[in-house]
C-alpha cells in the first residue's frame, strides 16, 4: 500500500509546531537522510531553527561533531529522518547525541525526533534508549504517525512464533522489514538481502534493482 511521504511529514511537522517554540537547534547529518528530510520539512515548520548543528550517524563518531559548536543557551533539539526499520542507526545517533549533551552539562535537554514511519522493532529500540543510564537526564520525544513499517515477525501471531521457535530454534523469524521507499533502498540490516535477488530452482531472479538515494551525489 502506497502512502504519501509528504503528507505524513506534514502531519508530524504540525505536531512539532505545537510542541516547540522559536528557540530550538536543528541537528542534521550532512548528505544523509536526516538533512534530506529536514529540508523537505522546513516549509511546514512555523519557526526556523535558531541554529543548526551536525550530528553523526555512526558508532565511531557519535553525537555533535566538533566542527559545529552550538550554543548552550538552547534546550530543545530537533532531528528528522525518513524512516526507522531496525532502529539501530537512530539508537546510536541519539545515544551519542545525548551523551554529548550530558557532557555539556545541559539542564534537561529535550530532543524531538521526527520519523514519519517506524517499525515496532524501532519503537522498542527507542524505548530501551529512554532507560539507558547515559540518557537519564535527556528527554526524548518521538514524533511519528500511526502507520507502522511491518517487520517480518509482525506477520506471525504468537502461537505461530512459538511453533517455529520450537522447531527451528530462536531467532528463526527475522526482524527485517519488507517495506521499501521510492527514494532509497534500505540496507541489509533493514530489508532482507533476498528481496534484491531471489534464487528459485537454481536460477537468480532480480526482484528489485537498488538505486542510490536521491540525496546522494553520483560520485559517492
Amino acid at each position: 500500500q502506497m502512502v504519501e511521504f509528504k503528507d505524513a511529514l506534514a502531519a508530524c511537522c504540525a505536531k512539532v509546531n505545537e510542541m516547540i517554540g522559536r528557540d530550538y537547534i536543528l541537528g542534521i547529518a550532512k548528505d544523509k537522510s536526516q538533512q534530506f528530510v529536514a529540508e523537505l520539512a522546513l516549509p511546514y515548520l512555523r519557526h526556523l531553527p535558531a541554529q543548526v548543528c551536525s550530528v553523526a550517524t555512526n558508532t565511531t563518531n557519535m553525537g555533535i561533531t566538533s566542527q559545529s559548536p552550538i550554543s548552550m543557551n538552547y534546550r530543545n533539539y530537533l532531528i528528522f529522518d525518513d524512516g526507522s526499520y531496525s532502529g539501530l542507526q537512530l539508537y546510536h545517533m541519539l545515544l551519542g547525541f545525548c551523551m554529548m549533551n550530558t557532557m555539556n552539562d545541559l539542564t534537561t535537554p529535550r530532543v524531538y525526533v521526527v520519523v514519519p514511519f517506524v517499525s515496532s522493532v524501532a519503537l522498542e529500540a527507542i524505548e530501551q534508549l529512554r532507560h539507558h543510564d547515559l540518557v537519564a537526564e535527556v528527554r526524548i520525544h518521538l514524533i511519528t504517525t500511526d502507520r507502522r513499517i511491518k517487520a517480518v515477525v509482525d506477520y506471525f501471531d504468537q502461537p505461530e512464533i512459538e511453533k517455529l521457535t520450537l522447531i527451528f530454534g530462536n531467532n528463526t523469524i527475522p526482524i527485517n522489514c519488507l517495506t521499501m521507499a521510492e527514494w532509497k533502498f534500505a540496507d541489509e540490516g533493514s530489508i532482507p538481502k533476498q528481496v534484491e535477488n531471489i534464487t528459485f530452482k537454481g536460477k537468480k531472479y532480480k526482484f528489485v534493482s537498488p538505486q542510490p538515494p536521491c540525496y546522494k551525489t553520483k560520485t559517492e
